[in-house]
């Protein structure tokens, strides 16, 4: 999420290398930080199927075309439900927190508010509808890319989906923001459509954005397999193969070596027939439990495009579970029971049965759909209106239908941010049930998301410093000149120090400020008498450091004197 790739900073004419940074981050964990969060054992939903057959992660989104607009249905099936609302406002200057490889952060101004579901944290968005109608989802893919390094500067996935709220109205502009700012650290696909009806779906492939629109997308709708083989897949009718899918091969393992590839279903295990209600539970079960290491196993395998069967023989593998236990597998291929084509199919079907109706009547077909692809695990169930701009809900905690109206709220900078538990035990209009947003309430989240989610392993005062970070950017609503050029990436205009650091020492401060202003004061007394007394110093290079340690405090000093003994061996040599 907030990766701790310590970059910034050269010693040589007058800058800080990164080695500095990295001390100082490591000084402020040590002394203000907690015990780190361990993730649970094991590796994420979306990893394991590197080194264990698993069914990924089973989320639907879709758009219901009625008349001149389309309804958004979006299904969040996982096992961490916990989940929160946050009313974004417009007018707010934000950064992202990594540079690109030249150096330059993602900067701009929001030009639309916003409502959005989160399961990370704040401003860090799974789902969301914003004031201009563009609507945006996130599903698990397995097969994802991330775009290496570049010009372009980072924006984590969730980070990168509020990204497109705030700045955007239409599919063209979020395409078009390829250009500008690049996707990283996800794991995950997109579905995106606009308050015209135009929809897009947004993958990574081959560290590369591959996107679906207008003719190539023949049906408005995403789960958990990439777009072009899913449609390709349901065309040929392939959902009504009883078995287990194939999603992913890797080079030369066992089931590469044997034929296996991506696309392909296996429909039996020797004389078994994988044909139960779950598949993939069925082959899992038989191999602990007939099979052991080394074992030679017969797949029956049906190939992607061929109507007919081969039988493949392999050696089965052995893997060692968190509780050191030696069991047999397949290798490392990722396998489900098909569940995603499964619902590919069925939202291709309702979609096209639909016919126009009235706002009420299409709401309650989306519902009807995403409970026609809801699963043991499907926790929220979220509707977006773009023609009425209204949103609507359920949850596996709630089942009570609960809506809210853009109409009825203030996206205004200079009113506080609101927020909602999605799970409170409401129904109906929500707008009164909004709460002021507080960092403790979004800090206990963020912490028992990073708890349960195994991708991250964020240090809790990290995590703290992350948040007081993303709370502090500011209302620019009132600075006519910066709202022209609100919903554009800014160029040309970089912060004195990365927004890390800016970020920590404020965490910092917050946590022990007293103690710390004290510091702060002395290490300034002293910084300002010693560059007194060296005549050498430059006025620009006398106010950057006295800027550092106003900023790092105590550490801005350890800096300082740092590079100045560093100085004064140079000389001497």
């Amino acid at each position: 999420m907030w990766g701790l790739r310590h970059r910034s900073f050269r010693v040589r004419d007058g800058k800080m290398t990164r080695k500095w940074l990295l001390t100082v981050l490591l000084l402020a964990f040590a002394l203000f930080g907690r015990s780190p969060s361990a993730a649970s054992p094991g590796l994420a939903p979306t990893d394991v199927h590197t080194v264990l057959p698993a069914s990924p992660p089973a989320c639907s989104s879709f758009c219901l075309d009625n008349g001149y607009h389309c309804v958004f249905g979006t299904n969040q099936d996982n096992s961490i439900d916990a989940g929160l609302m946050y009313v974004n406002k417009r007018g707010v200057l934000k950064s992202g927190w990594d540079p690109s490889t030249s150096g330059q952060y993602a900067r701009w101004i929001a030009k639309y508010g916003s409502v959005t579901f989160v399961h990370a944290g704040y401003q860090m968005a799974w789902a969301g509808m914003n004031e201009a109608g563009l609507m945006i989802s996130t599903m698990a893919l397995g097969e994802t890319q991330n775009p290496p390094p570049d010009e372009r500067p980072p924006l984590v996935s969730s980070f990168w989906a509020q990204y497109q709220l705030d700045n955007h109205s239409t599919v063209e502009e979020v395409i078009a923001s390829d250009s500008q700012v690049r996707i990283a650290d996800t794991v995950d696909h997109y579905l995106v459509c606009d308050g015209k009806g135009d929809c897009a779906t947004i993958e990574f492939l081959g560290g590369k954005m591959v996107c679906h629109t207008a003719q190539s997308l023949p049906v408005k709708a995403l789960t958990n397999s990439i777009y072009r083989e899913t449609v390709s897949d349901w065309e040929e009718e392939r959902h009504l193969i009883r078995g287990v899918m194939v999603h992913q091969v890797w080079p030369d393992s066992s089931a590469a070596k044997a034929g296996i590839k991506a696309g392909d279903w296996i429909t039996a295990i020797d004389d078994l027939k994988l044909d139960g209600q779950d598949p993939f539970a069925q082959l899992s079960v038989a191999l602990r439990s007939n099979y052991a290491v080394g074992d030679e196993v017969k797949l029956t395998v049906q190939h992607r495009g061929d109507q007919g069967v081969v039988t493949v023989a392999l050696k089965l593998e052995s893997f060692t579970t968190s509780e050191g236990k030696e069991i047999p597998f397949l290798g490392h291929i990722a396998l489900s029971s098909g569940d995603s084509l499964r619902r590919f199919a069925t939202l291709a079907d309702r979609l096209e049965a639909f016919e126009s109706a009235d706002s009420a009547e299409a709401v309650a077909y989306v519902f009807d759909t995403l409970d026609a692809v809801a699963s043991e695990y499907t926790a929220w169930s979220i509707i977006f209106d773009p023609a009425n701009l209204r949103l609507h809900f359920h949850t596996n905690r709630n089942p009570q239908m609960r809506y809210l109206d853009f109409s009825s709220l203030d996206f205004s900078c200079g009113k506080p941010v609101m927020m909602l538990d999605i799970h409170a035990d409401l129904s109906g209009d929500i707008t009164d049930d909004l709460v002021v947003y507080s960092h403790q309430a979004s800090l206990d989240h963020l912490l028992g998301f990073i708890e349960r989610y195994q991708r991250v392993d964020l240090h809790p005062f990290v995590a703290d410093a992350l948040l007081r970070g993303l709370e502090r950017f500011p209302c620019k609503e009132g600075d006519a000149s910066a709202m022209e050029d609100a919903g554009v990436c800014l160029e040309g205009s970089s912060p004195l120090l990365p927004p890390r650091v800016t970020w920590v020492a404020v965490a910092v401060s917050q946590r022990v400020w007293p103690v710390w202003i004290a510091l702060t004061l002395l290490s300034l007394a002293f910084v300002v008498w010693h560059l007194a007394r060296s005549q050498a110093v430059s006025w620009r290079r006398r106010w950057v450091w006295i800027c550092v340690v106003a900023l790092l405090g105590p550490f801005g000093l350890c800096v300082y004197l740092s590079v100045h003994r560093r100085r004064r061996m140079e000389k001497a040599v």
